[in-house]
């Protein structure tokens, strides 16, 4: 393969910035290095850290760089990463001084793509490098990485080996015709699909589960004008991100802001104040309000404890139950009346905001209960793999044992599929999709 380069880091102004290098002719990149002496540098030993000069001529510039002999690198390739000061032009010096020596800059993806061909990882893992930059919560990175350092691949591994099981069998009596299956036989085969079935089932489960820890949860805020859902969105996003007025209806639209709650990404919409009115503007603000409330995984739910329940707390109340809600006694500190909250706070004081963020992250932690039941979460090309191998189960279990070589042709093409989310088998398209997602210096 050709030699390869790009910046692994962002190209803005920063302390540094790192570029790589990967290919047989890697070392070339340093014929622009030399000793802070102005000697040239000698060949450098693998794994070690050396610091040169960066010198085209014109640009130059202090710089640390390492170099990863093959095939203990990240691609398997001879590797050299040069870490220069992060300043563009600097970095685009470089880049036209390795260039003119037979370098290509890197495709998207193309470090890990060469990493997978040369057998450093599966696909699987190619992909958990993607999933792992790309994650939004604490839960996200904690199934990326541990897809990365090999979990799919180890399940797969166990669903190979009772496919095989199965498959020995069925080929043994292809082999020898005149016998038939004896009942201890059948019964290990069906116990074998009841297990293949299972596993499946749980992986095909688990997409769900990544879905939902790289999505937002909504948590809408919900009241009448004035009770203080403003108040409240600016304690939980600890600024003043919505306007506080004692002017009923100040909010006509609603306010989202993302934050994150028990490490998991939070949307928080505070919206407009739900009440009866002929203003056309805050009337289609309320609209929308009640959609945002329908669509949300959590509502708060305000009521004002310093007056008494009005019809549009009712209408509230009534817009909101049957969702995941808390009810919320807002301005405690001046209360005059109990509206049966779950939990009363005053933003003013302080009083009870702590109590309430248990609340709040608890009944966050329970929409994501199953974070961590699994090690594993299979995203939507795997998914749509196991999908393939539980149907090809279906027509398994109709073939029964009745047409062995069918059966053993059906056991096959489950074993392939798992092949192709490996990367055992696969096609340039399906490469091509794949590191086409990911981002220039990976």
């Amino acid at each position: 393969m050709d030699t390869i380069v790009a910046p692994i880091t962002p190209v803005i102004r920063s302390a540094v910035t790192v570029l790589r290098i990967s290919g047989s002719d890697s070392l070339k990149a340093l014929t622009f290095l030399k000793k802070q002496s102005g000697e040239s540098l000698p060949l450098p030993a693998p794994r070690r850290v050396y610091h040169a000069c960066y010198d085209d001529g014109k640009v130059r510039d202090d710089v640390i760089f390492s170099y990863f002999k093959s095939p203990k690198s990240y691609t398997g390739e001879d590797v050299v990463e040069i870490s220069f000061h992060g300043n563009p032009l600097i970095i685009r010096s470089a880049l036209g001084s390795f260039m003119s020596v037979g370098m290509r800059f890197a495709e998207p993806g193309e470090f890990t793509r060469r990493a997978f061909v040369n057998g450093k990882m599966d696909l699987s893992q190619a992909e958990a490098v993607e999933e792992m930059i790309a994650a939004k919560s604490e839960a996200g990175l904690f199934y990326s990485y541990n897809q990365l350092k090999g979990g799919l691949k180890t399940q797969i591994e166990s669903l190979k080996n009772l496919y095989v099981d199965v498959l020995t069998v069925v080929e043994a009596y292809i082999d020898f015709p005149e016998e038939d299956l004896s009942d201890r036989e059948l019964d290990y085969i069906t116990a074998k699909y009841d297990h293949i079935e299972a596993e499946l089932k749980v992986l095909v489960k688990s997409y769900a589960m990544l879905k939902s820890v790289n999505d937002s949860v909504y948590v809408s805020i919900a009241g009448r004008p004035n009770v203080g859902k403003s108040s409240i969105l600016n304690c939980l996003l600890k600024e003043n991100r919505a306007i506080v007025s004692d002017i009923p209806g100040t909010t006509r639209d609603f306010i989202d802001a993302d934050m994150t709650i028990a490490g998991h990404p939070v949307k928080i919409v505070d919206t407009a104040g739900i009440r009866h009115t002929e203003d056309f503007v805050e009337k289609a603000g309320i609209e929308r309000s009640l959609e945002r409330v329908e669509s949300s995984h959590i509502v708060i739910t305000v009521l004002d404890l310093s007056e008494e329940l009005s019809a549009e707390d009712c209408l509230v109340l009534e817009k909101t139950k049957g969702t995941k809600r808390i009810i919320v006694g807002s301005k405690a500190d001046v209360k005059k009346h109990d509206h049966g909250a779950d939990v009363e706070i005053s933003v003013k004081t302080g009083a009870n905001v702590h109590e309430f963020m248990n609340i709040l992250e608890q009944m966050i932690s329970e929409e994501d209960s199953q974070i961590h039941e699994h090690s594993i979460a299979v995203n939507e090309r795997q998914k749509n793999g196991f999908l393939r191998m539980l149907a090809s189960l279906e027509e398994i279990r109709i073939i029964g044992c009745d047409d062995l070589d069918s059966l053993s042709f059906e056991l096959r093409d489950s074993l392939n599929i798992l092949s192709e989310i490996t990367g055992e088998t696969y096609t340039e398209e399906i490469l091509t999709n794949i590191f086409n997602s990911f981002c220039i210096g990976k």
